[in-house]
């Protein structure tokens, strides 16, 4: 099991967040297959980037899970499933005794093997839904994002693996 302590200096810039708002996690895709979120202590946090480009708090009823799709799922489906791009994000609504309160969640990660080929479905390209990405080893991919300055873009999943789409005239 990871522990990961939300840090309490990291204060948020982003034009969508209180100014009060610290930053527990920054904003990513999880690169794995799924993911399966229990939100141990009902301190919220999570935030999810919409279409519109606004980030939207989630809130995790008491004894239900959040289950995302990750960017190997997203793969797999031809871009069908979408991987969506969160957060955590620790504001003045998450303090007891003017002292943010710890925020507890469990992550549970389902992957294949990192020897494993990730590729879209032959079902799932057609007409209609082109390819949109080449198969790769997600080994590799795991490094990428690891170890590449332009994996801390907005779609590093695209940068890694996207199939450029030539329209024609």
């Amino acid at each position: 099991m990871k522990y990961y302590k939300v840090p309490t200096s990291t204060q948020s810039d982003d034009k969508n967040t209180a100014s009060s708002a610290v930053v527990g996690q920054s904003p990513h895709t999880d690169n794995r297959f799924i993911t399966v979120l229990d939100q141990i202590n009902q301190v919220q946090g999570l935030e999810i980037l919409t279409k519109q480009g606004n980030w939207v708090q989630v809130t995790i009823p008491k004894g239900a899970v959040v289950v995302s799709v990750g960017d190997a799922f997203k793969v797999w489906s031809n871009g069908r499933l979408h991987a969506s791009r969160h957060r955590v994000i620790m504001s003045s609504s998450s303090t007891v005794d003017n002292k943010l309160e710890d925020r507890y969640s469990c992550a549970l990660f389902g992957l294949p093997e990192e020897e494993s080929i990730i590729q879209p479905q032959n079902e799932l390209a057609d007409m209609e839904h082109p390819l949109l990405y080449r198969p790769f080893i997600l080994a590799g991919f795991f490094k990428y994002i690891t170890t590449n300055i332009y994996a801390l873009s907005d779609n590093p999943l695209r940068n890694y693996a996207g199939i450029e789409l030539v329209l024609q005239n």
